[in-house]
């Protein structure tokens, strides 16, 4: 059997001695430490949602983003699509959603005002008709997975 020193000793009675405080901290904290109680049948509250979706000629899309909403996860308390003066079927197709689901809004774009961007006018004109609490912008040209939107 080997020899310690007086140094190696000392150390390894106050690594012994850190390690049996630590403890201590642990398991004061696991028997005395206050709990949190959960709440049985809790939910979330969820926020009235306005999706603002501008459209121009996106009759190849619009259909894919709008059944992709319909089956979020989210309550969704209005979608409301700005046709921008289309010149394909993109006001026909949205229109026919508008007619089946009554959170489905349609708007016909104004003229462009002097000083605006196309987007951009849109988005505004949009934000002016929306009435949930959070808005949210989406490109027509994408669709989103069932639980892309929560809380």
């Amino acid at each position: 059997m080997e020899n310690f020193s007086t140094m190696e000793i000392v150390l390894f009675a106050s690594l012994l001695v850190s390690h049996l405080i630590f403890l201590a901290f642990v398991l004061h904290n696991y028997y005395f430490a206050p709990r949190t109680k959960a709440i049985s049948g809790f939910e979330p509250l969820q926020k009235k949602l306005s999706i603002l979706i501008p459209a121009r000629n996106e009759e190849k899309n619009i259909g894919l983003l709008l059944e992709s909403l319909l089956k979020q996860t989210y309550i969704i308390y209005e979608i409301i699509i700005l046709d921008d003066n289309s010149i394909d079927k993109t006001l026909r197709i949205i229109s026919g959603y508008a007619e089946h689901y009554k959170n489905i809004k349609v708007l016909q774009g104004k003229s462009l005002p002097k000083g605006w961007k196309g987007k951009n006018w849109a988005c505004h004109q949009l934000s002016l008709k929306a009435s949930g609490e959070i808005f949210l912008f989406i490109d027509a040209d994408c669709f989103l997975a069932t639980d892309a939107i929560y809380n």
